[in-house]
């Protein structure tokens, strides 16, 4: 499995926690696309299966005496969150960083704009434009009522 230097460097952003966007910019490539262009192509790129078993092997091999191994943190974490005196808080909080660092929160980029159907769009115009119509004729009747206001004769 050979990685490219922008796809490795695109896997260690994302392991240290940047977005797909990001990681994708600061990994190289190029950031003269429109953003939603951006966010497609870095979300391609994270779902190929050579990327995603790049960042596991990442996350397996975050062995650091520092900070800990991925395993010892996850084993913290779990503790935290089994024992019965720890407040409700501490254990959400707990469960939700284990999440994290598993990847249980997944990261998806939706373009909706793709899926829509040419009726739909079509249809969506048509009501546009009704209310469009429907708008300046509210305008016109007001604008009328108030010239007849103006034309007819004050009474004393």
């Amino acid at each position: 499995m050979m990685l490219t230097k922008k796809q490795e460097l695109f896997c260690v952003n994302i392991f240290q926690g940047m977005t797909q966007r990001d990681a994708w910019i600061n990994a190289g490539y190029s950031d003269k696309y429109a953003l939603v262009d951006i966010d497609t192509h870095a979300c391609h790129l994270a779902n190929k299966d050579k990327i995603k078993t790049r960042i596991d092997d990442l996350r397996n091999q975050a062995a650091s005496s520092a900070i800990g191994t991925v395993q010892e943190r996850e084993e913290i974490l779990t503790d935290i969150y089994k024992e019965t005196k720890t407040y409700p808080a501490h254990k959400m909080q707990a469960i939700d960083i284990h999440n994290k660092m598993t990847n249980v929160y997944k990261q998806e980029v939706s373009l909706p704009v793709d899926e829509l159907s040419e009726a739909f769009v079509f249809s969506l115009f048509s009501r546009m434009q009704a209310n469009r119509k429907q708008l300046q004729e509210g305008v016109d009747e007001s604008e009328g009522s108030s010239q007849d206001k103006e034309a007819e004769p004050e009474k004393a």
